[in-house]
């Protein structure tokens, strides 16, 4: 595929990107999802383990506090013990030196049961299969999350979800993400419900909740979204730009690691995720800010709104080019600041749904001014190895 052909078809991906959550919606009704897993199975779990790589690791990060935790118009209520963890660390660590598995002498009512949601859209990652077939060997409920349901990450779980999409090769994927995040946001609301912590009612009014918030990005706003973007990734592109850090806290961590990758995938950019706290501590001090681009994902409900609001201030003294996206108005900002401001969610839970959006386009428009290609095929040495042993052909080992 030819450069130019490749950018236009990558920013028609993030263009189209609000409606992959209604689509999404559709095809993973709860319907659909007391096929896919048993009712009785599901309640009869008692821990989630959300885990996958790369895109899907940042999708199960992001949809951990759905999990984890009831949104009401009251206030906040825990709902099911949660973790997100990268496939590599539960596919060869967990039995090892985690153990939350209990041992067969101690099994009885109080025996540890997750379900465990493996996301991996390709369905082709020998890190995914080794998750999946690692969980079916003791008392689980493993549940695939992929593209279709005949590749090997369906074939090697007892239950899968299909998103009934198809994942991009020669180019970052966009709508893969929100296919993945949207699905496993619906499959919590679905599961929360089976656990008898919201009503049906209480979850469909959710939902509707994350559809209201994809369709507030009208064209009008993805517009202004997308040439906001395209300005800043000229104008650090003009800068000298060497190097980016995207910081955000909590739940927006898996937005800014997601950013880096699709920055990283687009035109090979040099990249560091971290929270607000840590880059008081450690980035104020790097080296070229002024050829430094900062992007900061500031929300309004954040509990560290405050704090990184000072980061903000800290890092336009620096000399950094900053963006902050956000969902608060301009006046919280440093005027130096880049503000692009993003329709505000209902729940928290639905922000990372949409508000990675400036940051892909920053890639895309970053790799087009660069006439870079998508993952350094423009030099021999990151084409495809001998035997893909880089991902698909990787070992798995199943103890």
């Amino acid at each position: 595929m030819l450069n130019k052909d490749y950018h236009q078809t990558f920013l028609k991906q993030i263009r189209l990107a609000p409606q992959s959550v209604s689509c999404i919606g559709t095809l993973v009704s709860p319907g659909e999802l007391e096929k896919s897993v048993p009712a009785e199975q599901l309640k009869a779990t008692n821990r989630v383990i959300l885990t996958g790589c790369g895109d899907d690791y940042c999708a199960a990060l992001a949809a951990k506090p759905l999990y984890e935790q009831i949104e009401t118009p009251s206030g906040i209520r825990p709902a099911n013990r949660t973790e997100a963890e990268r496939g590599i660390v539960f596919s060869r660590y967990y039995d090892t030196y985690r153990k939350f598995w209990l041992d067969d002498q101690n099994a009885g009512p109080n025996r540890v049961n997750p379900l465990i949601c493996c996301v991996s859209v390709s369905g082709s990652s020998s890190r995914a299969v080794e998750v999946m077939r690692r969980a079916g060997k003791y008392q689980s409920v493993p549940v695939a999350f992929t593209g279709d349901l005949q590749n090997d990450v369906a074939k090697s779980a007892p239950y899968a979800v299909n998103l009934n999409v198809t994942a991009q090769d020669q180019m970052p994927s966009v709508s893969t993400y929100v296919a993945a995040l949207s699905a496993l946001c619906r499959f919590g609301l679905h599961y929360c419900t089976i656990k008898g912590q919201l009503t049906p009612s209480a979850a469909s009014q959710q939902w509707d909740a994350a559809l209201h918030y994809a369709g507030s990005f009208t064209k009008e706003v993805m517009d202004r979204i997308e040439e906001q973007s395209r300005q800043m990734a000229r104008h650090w592109v003009n800068s000298g730009m060497k190097q980016m850090e995207l910081v955000a806290d909590g739940p927006d961590h898996a937005t800014a690691l997601l950013g880096s990758i699709k920055m990283v995938e687009s035109f090979g950019g040099l990249t560091d995720v971290t929270d607000s706290e840590e880059w008081c501590r450690r980035n104020y001090f790097g080296r070229f800010p002024q050829q430094t681009a900062t992007f900061v994902i500031a929300n309004l409900t954040s509990p560290s709104f405050a704090r990184t609001c000072e980061m903000i201030r800290s890092a336009v003294a620096t000399g950094r080019m900053v963006a902050v996206i956000t969902d608060a108005p301009e006046v919280y900002f440093p005027r130096q600041a880049l503000v692009i401001r993003m329709p505000a969610a209902k729940y928290r839970w639905c922000s990372p749904l949409l508000q990675h959006l400036p940051m892909d386009f920053a890639a895309a428009w970053i790799a087009s001014l660069q006439n870079m290609p998508a993952y350094r095929t423009d030099n021999p040495r990151y084409g495809k190895d001998k035997n893909d042993i880089r991902l698909r052909m990787s070992q798995i080992v199943t103890l």
